[in-house]
């Protein structure tokens, strides 16, 4: 009875095929009932059976298969076809056709079988075949080139037995290819997946690509298979539907020495953190004189390094000393027995793959011979494991068989041990036979050789059952490679990239993603350099991107994935689940969305057995930690995409029945599993929610990462129960103080101006407010103030449509400030009285109504020069910056002390108020909004050097942030210092210039606030050209003395109109000190004595000892 999937001759009674352990009833194409392999027609509805339509009933048990709707895997795929098919099918009979391709699809899939891949679909000539589902390999690339080279050789033996009737010779031609493909839902009937993705694509592109006998594999699988065969690249090749060429690899031979350390495509580094370690090998090397045999057992999880430290031992093994001999096995020859004694002997006697039985024959009875005595009765029992037949040995019991070989492999060692001593290395134990792990056993315990026994393995396995031998306590160490600390880590990336500048975030990065494990290490470096996260300029390393789950390296995904899959279907479930819920998890909510909640306590059990979870914590809740990040990476990107998103709700919500009374704890948790699960309505409420709650702690970043995904998410979200206006609005209302607070004026108002439009169509005028008070504000920045007014104006009227003291609050406090800006100053002050009655009425929470609307009518009062209340206003401030440990409350406190002390013209005072100012703020802008008054301080005090300093920092953040608020005085400061510096006349055309740009832009207070700094500028200028003038010269005009005169008398009737008292003093004093320089003391006393006047009313106590001073010296000047 033929096997429909392997094609395998079994007995005519079999049920189940021995070769592949498949159900050999047959489902019957039409009605689907079982039937008995025997039968030609269904006995239900009575279809035939053997027209070539009937499947197997039923696929091959597996542990791992399940109900669940399938996975993202990294698997390996092949293509192989038939190359001369069609010419043999117009020959040939039918029937010789048939038994042909039956011929060759049965070795196919025996060999397919044999390295546990999958045969996915036979369709004519082609076969498809997975290696890495249904359970992943870590050496799933490896295993799939040998299958191909196998069944290449298989067909041309078939080729060759049916040259008489092809008529020519024919040959396969494969593509294999290494990636990530979705499985689908198992077909139970006949145990296919249904892969997809761009990897089965591409291996099916490279079958069809490569010429007969060649096969063709992709990069991934030549960067994993490297170490095991010799491959020639080929030119990169186009690929439809591809950007760039693909490098391609032709597979030619078997290499006769694998390389089993892992093999990188880029960069390595030294060996780290293995120096006591390698030091007890070493030392065992040096004494081999002086003792007999040394037995090591070096253990270590996957990736720390086993066959690391043993090649850096090996390399300094001096080989005229010693024999060195190894011997490895691998994860697809855990079946073969005595495979990692046959690989042994291979290396010893150079037996080939190529070699046919009399070369191999040959070679091992020569061998023998030439370094033993051993009786040539034995000889046979090694020949044997390498296929050869010996008539003698026909019928001998096995046990026997084993007892004779055991014999003849004690002769081979002790004959090789005897000529100079011997280190015996072997490999992967863990992936070793029984039978060559009892041959191990035996040769150690009862005849030890002379030499070191390296024997390296996973936790998994152990060398002896039980304590080891008492005869060997003299002689047996264990080695056990635990992780690098994150100190070596630091060290190896050093090796790798080789520069002791380590970028401080790829360390932290690889502390936390590889945790010590070198080949992790090694892995995510080359792949943040392959995918360019990880770049090199001018010689110095930058990290230039995330790590995301799809950034983990195949061969990582291969052993992790490996172990998870050989976890029990619900138990590698119950994990899943844990991965969506993170690196650590509640158990508590793992039971209330698992499917397996009735078994989860012992999965849990077994799971923390074998240590791929810990107890994080007991008390108060029961925490569990996955022991390695990855692992919870490996296993969440696993999961269908749909699946995870419906984990992620049920998490969510679980947390929110669970964690109801203090939910604002896991404002961040919930939005991230409700973003994840494309729960739109829910990710954006906790998104916006863990904005506000982190802008309330000055997480300034996190905050408006929040709000960026909420926006993102409003912006495209096609949930009908969202109103996306409203809640993008939403979002840019709370969003926009992230930008102010950072002083990011330039972004807000692109946000801004970017959703205007949406803005204006939501007939919701409370949002609309919102929006246009924003706006106003960051046109006020801006130092757009006709811009701000109207906008600002515009949302007041909004709110008060709605009735929304917020809106109004909000608009009032910034009208405070931008009204002074244009000299209205009773305005503004009315605004600030506004607000203040809000905050005081219906809104004593919201606290930056309060303070930034008594800190706009300090502004306001300091303009005016009344240095009284714009004091008062200031001690207002530092007292409820006190109360409310409100920092912004204390910067704008601390300025109007300042304020009040300009207004005095106490400079000294001042400066030290808006040093204060300065150094207690935590935000961007309000350190740069005092530095504005603090550098006219230093100007005015003729500290030109440090007042330089910090206009190079508001210049610059005034570019950054497009605050011109504070960028366009610091242009105009800039040109006090060119005129001190000696730069007169360049000094005074760049204030003039930002005069005359205030002027156009009707930025009132500012051109009247900074022109009385140019006129006195002008009238220093003039007497200093008068008092180096020739006295013949001092009747006619003088350079800047019109300029000057003209400016103090318009500052004079415009300081009038705004009530700008100070300013009005001071352009009253400068036209008195002109006349006296000019000689005419007379004219001078009027205007002084103006100046006294003002000066005396508004408190300006330091202006009106100038004047006093000034009065004197025109008094003086008139007796003379």
């Amino acid at each position: 009875m033929k096997c429909l999937f392997c094609h395998f001759t079994n007995t005519p009674t079999a049920k189940f095929c021995v070769e592949c352990g498949r159900s050999l009833a047959l489902a019957c194409p039409k009605c689907k009932t079982s039937n008995s392999p025997a039968h030609k027609f269904c006995h239900e509805c009575g279809a035939a059976l053997n027209n070539g339509t009937a499947s197997p009933a039923d696929p091959l048990p597996s542990n791992n298969q399940s109900d669940f709707d399938g996975e993202r895997k990294h698997i390996t795929v092949l293509f192989s076809d038939l190359s001369g098919y069609t010419m043999m099918a117009e020959r040939m009979d039918p029937e010789e056709l048939r038994e042909i391709m039956e011929a060759i699809f049965q070795k196919a899939n025996q060999i397919i079988i044999k390295y546990e891949g999958q045969v996915e679909r036979i369709i004519g000539d082609e076969v498809m075949a997975l290696f890495g589902a249904p359970r992943a390999h870590e050496d799933a690339p490896l295993r799939a080139v040998k299958a191909a080279r196998e069944i290449h050789l298989a067909v041309n033996e078939v080729s060759r037995r049916f040259m008489d009737k092809i008529g020519q010779p024919v040959a396969m031609h494969t593509g294999i290819n290494t990636g990530l493909v979705v499985t689908g839902k198992v077909d139970h009937r006949d145990g296919k997946f249904g892969v997809s993705g761009d990897t089965v694509n591409l291996a099916s592109r490279l079958a069809d690509m490569a010429s007969a006998g060649e096969i063709l594999v992709g990069p991934e699988t030549y960067r994993q298979a490297s170490g095991h065969f010799h491959f020639r690249a080929l030119p990169p090749t186009p690929i439809k539907g591809k950007a760039k060429p693909m490098p391609v690899y032709l597979v030619l031979s078997q290499k006769n020495k694998p390389i089993t350390v892992h093999q990188h495509s880029g960069l390595q580094a030294q060996l780290i953190g293995r120096n006591h370690e390698l030091n007890r090998l070493q030392d065992a090397y040096l004494h081999l004189e002086t003792n007999n045999s040394f037995i090591f057992s070096v253990c270590g999880v996957a990736g720390t390094g086993k066959s690391r430290l043993i090649e850096e031992f090996k390399s300094g093994v001096d080989r005229n000393r010693v024999m060195w001999i190894e011997g490895h096995a691998y994860a697809h020859t855990q079946n073969i027995a005595y495979f990692p004694l046959i690989d042994m002997l291979n290396r010893i006697w150079k037996i080939e793959d190529g070699d046919n039985g009399k070369v191999v024959k040959q070679k091992i009875e020569g061998g023998i011979r030439g370094i033993s005595d051993m009786p040539d009765n034995l000889i046979p029992y090694i020949g044997t494991l390498h296929g050869l037949n010996y008539p003698e040995l026909e019928g001998m019991s096995p046990e026997v068989w084993q007892e004779k070989l055991h014999e003849a492999v004690v002769h081979i060692f002790t004959a090789l041990a005897g000529k100079r001593p011997l280190i015996f290395f072997l490999e992967d134990l863990h992936w070793a036979d029984k039978a060559s792990v009892d041959l191990l056993d035996a040769l150690i315990t009862q005849h030890p050789i002379r030499g070191i026994v390296l024997c390296v393995h996973r936790p998994s396995f152990t060398l002896f059952d039980g304590d080891y031998p008492e005869k060997l306590k003299g002689a047996f160490q264990q080695i056990r490679i635990a992780e690098l600390s994150d100190s070596d880590t630091k060290e190896m990336l050093s090796s790798m990239l080789q520069t002791s500048s380590v970028p401080v975030q790829l360390v932290a990065l690889i502390c936390d993603r590889a945790e010590g494990n070198p080949f992790y290490i090694e892995e995510i470096v080359n792949a943040l350099i392959e995918t360019e996260s990880l770049v090199c300029r001018e010689k110095k390393w930058e990290i230039t991107g995330s790590f995301k789950e799809s950034d983990i390296p195949s061969t990582v995904h291969g052993v992790i994935s490996s172990r998870l899959d050989r976890l029990e279907a619900s138990s590698k479930r119950v994990l899943q689940e844990a991965s969506v819920i993170g690196r650590a998890f509640l158990y508590e909510i793992l039971k209330k969305i698992t499917s397996f909640r009735d078994e989860i306590d012992q999965k849990f059990i077994n799971l923390e057995r074998i240590d791929l979870v810990r107890k994080r914590a007991v008390h108060p809740d029961l925490e569990f930690v996955f022991k390695h990040v990855l692992t919870q990476e490996v296993g969440y990107s696993s999961l269908l995409i749909k699946e995870r998103q419906q984990i992620h709700r049920s998490i969510a919500e679980v947390m929110e029945i669970l964690f109801a009374e203090r939910i604002s704890e896991f404002y961040e948790t919930l939005a991230m599993h409700y973003h994840r699960g494309k729960a739109d309505a829910k990710a954006i409420k906790y998104l916006i929610r863990s904005g506000e709650k982190n802008l309330k702690q000055h997480a300034l970043e996190e905050s408006s990462r929040y709000f960026q995904q909420a926006f993102d998410i409003a912006k495209k979200t096609v949930d009908p129960a969202i109103n996306k206006t409203k809640t993008i609005m939403d979002v840019i209302i709370n969003w926009a103080f992230v930008y102010y607070y950072r002083g990011d004026n330039k972004g807000l108002l692109e946000l801004l101006l970017s959703n205007k439009t949406l803005a204006d169509s939501i007939p919701d005028p409370k949002r609309q407010g919102g929006f246009y008070a924003w706006l106003g504000c960051a046109y006020w920045h801006k130092g757009c103030f006709q811009d701000a007014y109207q906008h600002l104006i515009h949302a007041n009227s909004l709110g008060e449509q709605a009735n929304s003291n917020l809106v109004i609050g909000y608009a009032s406090s910034w009208l405070s400030w931008v009204n002074t800006e244009h000299g209205r100053f009773d305005d503004a002050i009315a605004c600030a009285r506004k607000a203040q009655e809000i905050y005081h009425t219906d809104l004593p929470s919201v606290h930056y109504i309060f303070f930034n609307s008594v800190g706009g009518m300090g502004y306001a009062y300091w303009h005016m020069g009344d240095k009284e209340n714009t004091w008062k206003a200031g001690r207002t401030l530092l007292d409820f910056g006190e109360r409310h440990s409100n920092l912004r409350s204390l910067v704008l406190g601390y300025s109007c002390m300042g304020w009040g002390y300009l207004i005095a013209g106490d400079l000294p005072n001042s400066a030290l108020n808006f040093e204060k100012a300065a150094k207690v703020s935590a935000d961007p802008w309000y350190r740069e909004f005092p530095k504005l008054a603090l550098c006219y301080g230093n100007v005015m005090l003729g500290n030109y050097k440090e007042a330089d300093a910090m206009l190079d920092e508001m210049l610059e953040f005034s570019k950054n942030s497009g605050a011109e608020f504070i960028g366009e005085p610091a242009r105009f400061f800039r040109g006090i210092i060119r005129v001190a510096a000696g730069d007169a006349e360049g000094g005074v055309r760049i204030m003039e210039d930002m005069l005359k740009y205030w002027k156009d832009n009707n930025s009132t207070l500012r051109f009247v606030s900074c022109s009385i700094i140019l006129a006195k500028i002008y009238a220093l200028l003039y007497k200093m050209h008068r008092q180096s003038a020739p006295a013949e010269n001092l009747h006619q005009p003088l350079p800047y003395e019109k300029e000057a005169f003209e400016m103090f008398a318009a500052i004079i009737k415009d300081a009038t109109a705004l009530r700008t008292q100070a300013i009005l003093g001071q352009a009253h004093l400068g036209i008195g000190q002109i006349h006296t320089a000019m000689g005419k003391p007379r004219e001078a006393i009027s205007s002084i004595k103006s100046a006294i006047s003002i000066f005396t009313h508004c408190g300006a106590d330091e202006y009106g000892r100038e004047a006093e001073s000034a009065l004197g010296h025109a008094m003086e000047l008139t007796k003379t």
